[in-house]
């Protein structure tokens, strides 16, 4: 009897919040998470009358672009080509000065830093200890302050200089 009592309030909890015994061992069911608005804007037919203008004008496309981040952002028109032509860069060169340091690790620093063997690197450092300074590299100035300042942090002399034609 009281099995028969205990199935029957079991059957009464059911009926009135619906949910099942084994519902606990489930997961939780997945929320829908709402995804942001797809914006869509029509680009103007033709040009009319200001009052005509059925979006405003901060949503015209030719005017403005979302970004990803939902901000909005002046969208410049190109330049001609012509008009902007891009002058040479000045060329810089990297200069080692040979302080007497041992050749091998200089050569072990160069092949390193540069992309040159270890024999080639040997033959620069010979070459520094003969005249005191060597040129290693020309290149635009922002690869050349690279270069140096790897050859600084590894403990040797390095500067860079404009590279003359004359």
């Amino acid at each position: 009897m009281r099995s028969v009592a205990i199935l029957l309030v079991c059957c009464f909890a059911l009926c009135i919040d619906g949910t099942t015994s084994y519902s606990a061992a489930l997961p939780p069911p997945r929320l829908v998470v709402p995804t942001p608005l797809q914006w869509s804007v029509s680009r103007p037919q033709q040009t009319t009358p200001a009052s005509d203008l059925v979006e405003p004008l901060h949503n015209m496309k030719s005017v403005l672009r979302r970004a990803k981040s939902r901000l909005q952002t002046l969208v410049r028109k190109k330049t001609d080509p012509a008009k902007k032509q891009k002058e040479p860069e000045e060329m810089w060169q990297v200069l080692f000065h040979d302080t007497k340091y041992l050749p091998g690790h200089v050569a072990r620093i160069l092949a390193k830093v540069f992309p040159i063997s270890r024999k080639a690197a040997y033959e620069i450092c010979l070459r520094a200890r003969e005249e005191g300074m060597v040129p290693l590299t020309v290149c635009n100035k922002k690869q050349a302050e690279k270069y140096c300042g790897a050859i600084l942090r590894q403990g040797l002399t390095a500067t860079i200089e404009p590279l003359d034609f004359t």
